[in-house]
């Protein structure tokens, strides 16, 4: 069965992992379609979180921006659920870092209500508590033009920070299943502390 926790949270962070400062398959291309891997699978070095037991999200071959595969969020059926894939990285304080992702409606299945993506930045503490969470801009069927289209969110790591995730999220409101987005080539950039 899924177990899916309300928040990302304590969600697969386990101590004897070896995370590192890159966000690695970006491109969603891992575990490959073409290859056998089954459409909906998670992608490779991202962890999956939701509000339900419902899974809706996973990989696809159906729409991308580059490559063969990107990553497709459908809506779930709960009233206020929500559901995203996040990336854990290594972080250091002071560093400034910025996560982006290219997204685009599905044309056949727009979102409706309120429902809205979003990305975000968490950072956290050695013992994994959350230190400090950063919200990008977010998307609606109102807001996205029907082509591909970047959303960045930055920030500085604060004090104490050990770990990050860049976090996709998807919050279904009022949607009642209906509605779902891809999302391609997210990218992580790495500042130095002090640097221009």
């Amino acid at each position: 069965g899924i177990v899916c926790l309300s928040m990302v949270s304590m969600a697969g962070y386990a101590q004897d992992e070896q995370l590192t400062e890159k966000l690695t398959n970006g491109d969603f291309e891992l575990p490959s379609i073409t290859s056998g891997a089954l459409a909906g699978s998670e992608p490779e070095g991202w962890f999956y979180f939701c509000s339900t037991s419902e899974k809706r999200s996973g990989i696809s071959d159906a729409k991308k921006k580059g490559g063969s595969q990107s990553l497709l969020f459908k809506a779930q059926s709960m009233t206020n659920a929500f559901e995203g894939y996040a990336h854990k990285f290594l972080a250091k304080a002071g560093n400034h870092y910025t996560f982006t992702a290219e997204v685009t409606p599905n044309s056949e299945d727009p979102m409706v209500a309120g429902a809205y993506g979003q990305i975000s930045l968490e950072f956290r503490d050695a013992s994994g508590a959350e230190l400090q969470r950063v919200h990008g801009p977010s998307w609606s069927s109102e807001t996205l033009s029907g082509k591909w289209e970047k959303f960045l969110v930055e920030a500085d790591a604060p004090e104490a920070v050990a770990s990050a995730s860049a976090v996709i999220t998807f919050f279904s409101l009022e949607s009642r299943g209906t509605g779902s987005f891809y999302v391609d080539d997210a990218e992580l950039a790495i500042r130095p502390s002090g640097a221009q």
